[in-house]
């Protein structure tokens, strides 16, 4: 889907970017819209610490667990760039049934060393999701685009609200790297939750 797809699609889309430099410095404790405060939710293996667990690998190239660089603890996840294909890692996160929220809010850190700069819409380096609401019904993919060249930890956050009043089932999440070269670390991982009343 093309970034200008999403204009198309029912569900409020924010996007928000800062430098991480050190590793609080792109903690928040809440995020609020509109008197909804959205409380912490566990994101398993956010931080790559158990290895791959949790995680599937985006073929052909996949990804491996990297002691190179980490913006949180010892680990992170690296894609290698080899050839201009498609890699990364997805992960599915099921919500219990009497907690399904109607927004959700991810965050991730990057860091990237000789990105290319294609410009073609296909390229992607970016965190990427989609839902499933309690209708069967999938909305997204959403994307977070990360800054491509070379730079340190790099912040972004997906806001994402279901359409109408149904709540979210299920939440695919995707680090993923394609038709680009270079290396990328994904790390600190991280998933806020909520029930919030009218339009956000």
């Amino acid at each position: 889907m093309k970034l200008t797809d999403v204009a198309f699609i029912l569900i409020v889309f924010k996007l928000s970017v800062s430098w991480c430099t050190a590793a609080n410095d792109c903690d928040t404790t809440v995020t609020e819209a509109n008197d909804c405060i959205l409380e912490d939710a566990d994101f398993p293996n956010g931080d790559f610490e158990m290895g791959d667990k949790y995680w599937e690998q985006i073929a052909p190239l996949g990804y491996e667990i990297s002691t190179d660089s980490a913006y949180t603890g010892d680990q992170s996840m690296k894609v290698d760039m080899t050839y201009p294909l498609r890699g990364g890692a997805t992960t599915t996160i099921y919500f219990d049934h009497d907690n399904e929220p109607n927004r959700v809010s991810l965050r991730a850190c990057s860091k990237a060393v000789d990105v290319s700069t294609g410009g073609d819409s296909s390229e992607r380096y970016c965190l990427s999701c989609h839902t499933t609401n309690t209708l069967g019904v999938i909305e997204g993919p959403f994307l977070a685009n990360f800054t491509v060249g070379t730079h340190d930890w790099e912040e972004k956050e997906l806001s994402i609200k279901s359409k109408g009043d149904h709540c979210i089932s299920k939440l695919v999440c995707e680090c993923l790297v394609m038709f680009r070269t270079g290396t990328i670390y994904f790390d600190s991982i991280t998933m806020k939750q909520g029930n919030c009343k009218g339009e956000v």
